[in-house]
C-alpha cells in the first residue's frame, strides 16, 4: 500500500510541471481573442468588454462553491472536469454568433478557472510528502511549470498572429489541441487524498463540521475591517484589471497597431527577410 503510495507520488511529480506549462492558460488564444471575436465572429468591443465584467463576476461568486465542490468531488476529478471545461470553452468560442453565447461561454470559463486554480495546487501539495522540504518542492515544481508556461506562451503568441492571417481558425485550433492535451494528462495523474477514515454517518457530522467552521470563518471576515476591506479590494483590483487588459486590446485594434493588416506587414517584412536571405546566400 505503501508502495503504492510512494509511486503515485512520483508519477504525479515527475509530470505536473509538464501539465501546468500547457494548461496554466489558454495558450495561442489570448494573442488573436479580440480580433477573432470582433472580425470573424463580429461581436462588437462593448460586448467583448460586457462578456470580460461577467467573466470577473462568475469567478468571484464561484470560489466558494469550487472549494465546497473539490473538498467533496476530490482534486484529480475536479482538475479532469476544469480542463473539460476548457476544450467546452474554445470549442463555444469557435462556434460563438451573439453575445449571449459569449457571455455563455465566459461563464463556462470561469467554472474551469475557479476549479483549476484550487485543484491543480492542491493536487501537487497532496502529492508531496509532509517532510521538511514540502514547501520548497511545492515551489520548484510549481516554478517550473510557471517557467515553461510563460516560455511556450511567448513563442506561441508570435506565431499567433501569423497563423490568424493565414486562417482566423488556425490558432484557435491550435489551442482546442493544447486543450485536450492538457485534459489527457490530467488522466494520468494518480487520485492520492487521503481516504477518510470515518463512517458515512461519521461523514454527515463532518460536514456539518465543514459549513460551521466555513460560517465562522465568514463571521470572522465580516468583523474585520482589514480583512473586508482586502477582498474589496483585491476584487475590485482584479475585475478592473480584465477591463483593462480588453480595453487594451479594442485600443490597438482602433489606432491600427493590433489589425490583420499589421500581421500582413509583418508577414511581408518576414518574407522579405528570408527572400533576401536566399539571394545573399
Amino acid at each position: 500500500m505503501n508502495k503504492e503510495l510512494v509511486n503515485a507520488r512520483k508519477q504525479n511529480m515527475k509530470i505536473y510541471s509538464i501539465y501546468r506549462a500547457i494548461s496554466l492558460d489558454l495558450i495561442f488564444y489570448y494573442a488573436i481573442e479580440f480580433l477573432f471575436l470582433t472580425q470573424v465572429k463580429n461581436i462588437t468591443p462593448a460586448e467583448v468588454v460586457l462578456s470580460t465584467s461577467f467573466y470577473a463576476v462568475f469567478m468571484i461568486f464561484l470560489q466558494i462553491p469550487a472549494s465546497i465542490f473539490i473538498d467533496k468531488v476530490g482534486t484529480k476529478k475536479c482538475t479532469i472536469l476544469a480542463n473539460v471545461f476548457n476544450v467546452a470553452f474554445v470549442l463555444l468560442i469557435m462556434n460563438v454568433k451573439d453575445v449571449q453565447t459569449l457571455i455563455f461561454a465566459q461563464f463556462i470559463s470561469s467554472l474551469c478557472f475557479s476549479l483549476k486554480d484550487i485543484s491543480d495546487e492542491a493536487l501537487l501539495e497532496y502529492s508531496i510528502p509532509d517532510t521538511k522540504r514540502k514547501s520548497d518542492i511545492f515551489s520548484k515544481l510549481e516554478g517550473k511549470g510557471f517557467q515553461k508556461y510563460f516560455l511556450i506562451n511567448a513563442i506561441t503568441s508570435v506565431f499567433a498572429g501569423s497563423l490568424y492571417v493565414i486562417n482566423p481558425y488556425i490558432p484557435m485550433i491550435a489551442a482546442l489541441l493544447f486543450t485536450i492535451a492538457s485534459t489527457i494528462m490530467a488522466f494520468g495523474f494518480k487520485d492520492i487524498q487521503e481516504v477518510k477514515k470515518k463512517q458515512a454517518i461519521e461523514g454527515k457530522k463532518e460536514t456539518h463540521h465543514y459549513f460551521k467552521e466555513l460560517k465562522e470563518a465568514f463571521s470572522f471576515i465580516i468583523k474585520s475591517q482589514r480583512l473586508r476591506s482586502l477582498f474589496l479590494y483585491s476584487g475590485i483590483t482584479w475585475g478592473t484589471f480584465c477591463l483593462i487588459s480588453t480595453y487594451r486590446n479594442s485600443v490597438l485594434v482602433d489606432i491600427g497597431t493590433r489589425s490583420t493588416s499589421y500581421y500582413n506587414s509583418y508577414s511581408n517584412c518576414r518574407n522579405s527577410f528570408f527572400s533576401r536571405l536566399k539571394n545573399a546566400t
